[in-house]
């Protein structure tokens, strides 16, 4: 089994062709930012797991405090009125370090669960304030917000089209990689302006009472690390004002840290409604 594709596991975001000739690697246990396989092979985990391992695999205060919470009950849900007094705690806290000086916080599974709520959410909220036209959401081409139908639809990745996503009114708009997208002698400023123009021409062209919401990593993860080129957040978001469209910040690979402060928004000068 450890040589080659024979068990019964069905491997996700892998190449099929290189798993058969070389079979899986088996983790067995991690120390720190590195993983070990079934044959104590080490390996540097630049990728955190999932991007999620921010604090390494072993840090003897999430082992101390996993352990002891399951001597209490290993989980619990927060429906009907009901939930765990860490569930509290977690949310004020998670405020307290947050851009925000208040706020609410909706725990979900994984980001792709997380963007999904959060369409929903602006959906409804709409619909009670009178706009129930407002339900299109724009994202970024190279954007990478998930695996579910919502998420993989404001995913601006190609392979999506294998599924015939996305759905409709889901809109990509400009990827803002100077590198790739930059014209011949376009400076990254002018390259900058031009993408804030792009986008008030997009937000136009789909009418701004029909726009639910604009979500944006700060920095594009998946899509290929991709910082924003210079300024690109202190040019958009008037514009975003201007025409009253949430700014969604997902953190979900940036935040905790990975940009160099706790939140990708900080680091980007980002005022975001929203953040995943």
């Amino acid at each position: 089994m450890l040589k080659s594709n024979q068990s019964h596991h069905l491997y996700g975001f892998t190449d099929l062709k290189t798993l058969n000739e070389r079979g899986p690697v088996v983790i067995s246990h991690g120390k720190g930012i590195y993983v070990y396989d079934i044959y104590d092979k080490k390996y540097l985990d630049a990728n955190s797991g999932l991007w999620n391992a921010c604090a390494g695999f072993d840090h003897p205060g999430l082992i101390e405090v996993a352990q002891k919470q399951y001597s209490k009950f290993a989980g619990y849900h927060s429906l009907f009125g009901r939930l765990p007094e860490e569930t509290l705690e977690l949310s004020d806290k998670i405020i307290e370090v947050s851009p925000f000086d208040d706020g609410r916080v909706f725990f979900c599974n994984s980001g792709s669960e997380a963007n999904d709520s959060m369409i929903k959410m602006l959906w409804m909220l709409n619909t009670r304030k009178g706009s129930p036209q407002k339900r299109k959401i724009i994202t970024r081409i190279n954007g990478y917000h998930g695996v579910t139908l919502g998420a993989s639809s404001m995913t601006g990745k190609p392979y999506n089209g294998e599924f015939q996503l996305p759905l409709e009114g889901f809109i990509h708009a400009d990827c803002p990689h100077y590198w790739k997208y930059g014209k011949e002698n376009e400076t990254e400023e002018d390259f900058t302006k031009r993408m804030a123009k792009n986008l008030e021409a997009l937000i136009l062209k789909e009418d701004p009472d029909t726009i639910a919401g604009f979500v944006a990593e700060p920095v594009q993860g998946a899509g290929g690390v991709i910082p924003p080129s210079k300024n690109y957040f202190d040019l958009i978001q008037p514009i975003l004002k201007k025409y009253n469209i949430p700014l969604v910040a997902d953190e979900v690979i940036c935040g905790f840290g990975r940009t160099g402060n706790l939140w990708g928004c900080e680091t980007y000068n980002i005022k975001p409604d929203i953040i995943i």
